[in-house]
């Protein structure tokens, strides 16, 4: 299950919300909104890894466009409490 916008015909991924396997949850996600920058930052927690090398967490945040869409601008990985920065605008 992840977060989508739509605007009239247009649709837009976000972030994942849940995920899940077997009735067992893996990973949960939130979005905060910051209205007086007209950003989003959603982070994404993995309760359960497969891979000692899987993220703990995800941070992203979106800044948001003309079109009322929404831009990537920083993207953070965060693996046994070190940040790493995937993408940065």
């Amino acid at each position: 299950m992840s977060y989508h916008i739509k605007k009239g015909s247009k649709e837009q991924y976000l972030a994942p919300l849940l995920s899940y396997r077997e009735n067992k949850i893996l990973s949960v996600g939130n979005i905060d909104i910051d209205y007086n920058n007209n950003t989003i930052i959603c982070i994404y927690k993995n309760l359960f890894k497969d891979f000692k090398e899987d993220a703990d967490s995800i941070k992203y945040v979106k800044k948001q466009n003309k079109n009322g869409f929404f831009d990537p601008i920083l993207t953070i990985e965060y693996t046994n409490g070190k940040e790493k920065v995937l993408f940065k605008k």
